[in-house]
C-alpha cells in the first residue's frame, strides 16, 4: 500500500521528529525532577540545536541542505517529548522518601 507524502509530512519529517522526543524526553527524565525549569531549557536548547543544525547544512559543501521544515520537525518534537514527561509527571508523580 502506497502512501503519499509531502514536503511537510515525509518520513524524513517523522525521523527529525521522533529522535528530537526522544532528545526532549530523556533529557526531561535526567533532569525533570531535578532541575527548576528543565523543561523551559530543554526546548530553548533542542530548538535551538534543531535550527543551528538545519543553518549549519546550509553553509557546508558537500550535498546537504537545511530544510526549514526538517527544523519545524524538530520543534515539534522537542516540544511533544518535553510535554509527555511533563503529563506523564502529573499522572505519576515522583515518589517522596
Amino acid at each position: 500500500s502506497y502512501i503519499p507524502e509531502s514536503e511537510l509530512m515525509s518520513f524524513d519529517k517523522v525521523i527529525h521528529f521522533v529522535l528530537f522526543g526522544g532528545f526532549a524526553g530523556l533529557w526531561m527524565v535526567a533532569l525533570g525532577d531535578t532541575l527548576p525549569r528543565a523543561a523551559l531549557y530543554i526546548i530553548v536548547l533542542g530548538v535551538g540545536y534543531g535550527i543551528l543544525t538545519e543553518v549549519g547544512q546550509t553553509m557546508m559543501d558537500g550535498g546537504r541542505h537545511g530544510d526549514p521544515f526538517d527544523a519545524l520537525a524538530d520543534a515539534a518534537g522537542v516540544l511533544v517529548g518535553t510535554g509527555a514527561f511533563l503529563l506523564w509527571r502529573r499522572v505519576h508523580p515522583e515518589p517522596t522518601a
